[in-house]
């Protein structure tokens, strides 16, 4: 039936959004990144930050965990030109002094790539599933990202191009695939700003554009 195959489908693409991606977020609900798509600023359930360190073997930063926040940090992504790009990053990490006692530094874009100068940088690192939480929700899961709604937006990129973005309607039990991914402008910008992380006070190369 047309049902199953919608659902099996959608299970299928949640499934693979989680696999794709190394996901530090397994014992409690946890607070998602951000991204702009179509004028506004919504939730996002996948950290592809995340595998910039891990593909790349880059050191990954030690950033401060916090219950609600275990990878220590959020980053906010923007659709343009059917591209996935990093705008910003907002997180604490340990500095250290060499006569004084380590103290907490807010970690910021440049700090990861230094010639961005806070322009936008392309996430070509990143290959896998977006997923995006639309409507209520309907199923609340104390785990990572495992909480159900009743739309969920699937986007699927390789490389840091968008190459396909679906719309899995749970209550109409229907499947949307948009012909065309978004582009982004700045003007008519909705919703709710960029959000940053509430602090705990403790003693491919990619390009900017």
């Amino acid at each position: 039936m047309l049902l199953d195959r919608i659902l099996t489908y959608g299970r299928l693409l949640l499934r693979e959004s989680f696999e794709d991606q190394v996901n530090p977020n397994c014992m409690a609900a946890q607070l998602p990144d951000r991204i702009l798509l179509q004028g506004q600023w919504m939730d996002l359930y996948t950290n592809p930050l995340e595998l910039y360190w891990h593909l790349l073997n880059k050191r990954r930063p030690s950033f401060y965990p916090l219950p609600h926040c275990r990878r220590g940090y959020v980053t906010h992504w923007v659709l343009k030109n059917n591209q996935l790009f990093l705008s910003a990053i907002d997180g604490n990490v340990e500095k250290q002094f060499l006569f004084f006692q380590p103290k907490p530094a807010r970690y910021h874009l440049t700090m990861l790539f230094p010639r961005s100068s806070h322009r936008l940088v392309l996430a070509s690192w990143f290959s896998g599933k977006l997923r995006i939480p639309q409507g209520k929700m309907t199923q609340f899961e104390p785990a990572g990202y495992n909480s159900r709604f009743e739309k969920e937006i699937i986007i699927t990129v390789d490389c840091g191009t968008i190459t396909k973005m679906v719309t899995i309607d749970y209550t109409e039990k229907k499947l949307v695939i948009n012909v065309s991914p978004t582009t982004e402008t700045t003007p008519g910008i909705r919703g709710a700003a960029p959000r940053r992380i509430i602090h705990q006070q403790r003693s491919t190369t990619p390009r900017a554009q």
